[in-house]
């Protein structure tokens, strides 16, 4: 196998790696937990509880910054969801979830043996979830089943269109209806704060290798201590193992990462603001050299952008590489990340760019375009 360099040699802007970069010193302090269970060597049975290195202070320091009660950590978000689904549905209850959900749900939903019923999104451009629409869906299960949702899902920044919702005005639906209410907050904790109790929601998931600069997978479900027995129970046999985590879950250099990673994150959310700077700045010019809109809503309230892009599609029907062209040609110049293939619409995001760096990647798009647009 090749080392992997990519990260080191070119400018990325794969939305799904970006919220992950790691930095040095983490890359340093995982490198001596890659051993097998090297994180156990104190370990008295339970992984939230190891105290050297210090899992207890992670957990206890993850809790406060979501805004929970008790958090454990899981593989990934998706192993969170169906964590979750499992040990309070059974097969037949029903969840809603917005329209923009990622896949993962559905399939952990489906497999529990869980109805979803959607909250449909406000369609082309913005794509947009309205929370009174959350009203309407529950009142459509009842009339149309007979039975009122188990739970309620909120993907707070979709994956797609990065479209942030009203959490807490979902939460107020939630409450009225006394339905359960998680918030999938992946591509948003981490990369800023979000508070589950300041929400009024009920369940919070994030992932530390999607925002909060840690290497994957592994992600967090945080909760509130009401539901403390029913989701993180111990075993009757092999006391303290959880049940509903088989014992333990993400081990050595995935939390040892997201530990090193936890000790800057109150600078690293300070950079929020700027962040959505550079995101809006570079749409904007983006737009203004025509033929390119962006979809999802405005001003972009996240640095996931996804972009209608009929002229790159123009030229990529004269070129030899057709839809190819475009990533072959950013990474001449020394940008990567945009999927392979497409030209029509394209999604990417700065996230952790330079503002030298997110001006380049413009000029490099103006330039694309310049030379192009002379064999159409």
């Amino acid at each position: 196998m090749d080392l992997r360099s990519r990260q080191e040699d070119y400018i990325n802007l794969n939305p799904l790696q970006v919220g992950g970069r790691t930095s040095a010193n983490t890359r340093l302090m995982v490198n001596s937990y890659l051993d097998g269970y090297a994180v156990c060597d104190q370990c008295s049975g339970a992984l939230h509880q190891i105290p050297k290195p210090d899992i207890a202070g992670l957990t206890a320091k993850m809790a406060n910054f979501l805004g929970a009660d008790l958090v454990r950590f899981t593989h990934g978000v998706r192993e969170a969801k169906y964590l979750l689904i499992k040990a309070l549905l059974k097969k037949g209850d029903i969840i809603v979830v917005d329209g923009n959900a990622h896949y993962s749900t559905y399939l952990a939903a489906e497999r529990v043996g869980v109805e979803v019923y959607s909250v449909p999104n406000s369609g082309y451009p913005e794509y947009k979830i309205k929370p009174s629409n959350y009203r309407k869906a529950i009142r459509k299960v009842k009339k149309k089943t007979g039975k009122m949702p188990k739970l309620l899902v909120l993907t707070q920044v979709d994956g797609q269109y990065g479209n942030l919702v009203d959490a807490k005005k979902i939460a107020q639906i939630a409450k009225e209806f006394k339905i359960p209410l998680l918030i999938n907050s992946a591509y948003l904790a981490g990369r800023t704060k979000v508070n589950l109790k300041k929400i009024g929601a009920n369940f919070i998931v994030a992932s530390g290798h999607k925002s909060f600069g840690a290497p994957g997978t592994i992600g967090a479900l945080g909760i509130t201590k009401k539901w403390v027995d029913k989701l993180f129970y111990q075993s009757k046999n092999f006391s303290p193992k959880e049940v509903e985590l088989l014992g333990c879950a993400a081990r050595n250099a995935a939390i040892i990462g997201l530990a090193v990673a936890m000790e800057t994150i109150e600078e690293r959310i300070k950079l929020w603001p700027e962040e959505l700077k550079k995101t809006n700045w570079l749409v904007e010019k983006l737009e203004a050299l025509g033929e390119i809109k962006q979809l999802g809503e405005k001003p972009k309230q996240h640095d996931l952008v996804y972009l209608e892009t009929p002229i790159l599609d123009k030229i990529a029907k004269t070129k030899r590489k057709r839809g190819y062209f475009l990533a072959k040609e950013l990474k001449k110049k020394g940008i990567i990340g945009i999927r392979p293939g497409l030209t029509k619409k394209i999604k990417f995001s700065t996230y952790g760019l330079t503002w030298p760096q997110v001006k380049y990647v413009y000029q490099a798009f103006k330039q694309i375009l310049k030379e192009g647009e002379h064999g159409i």
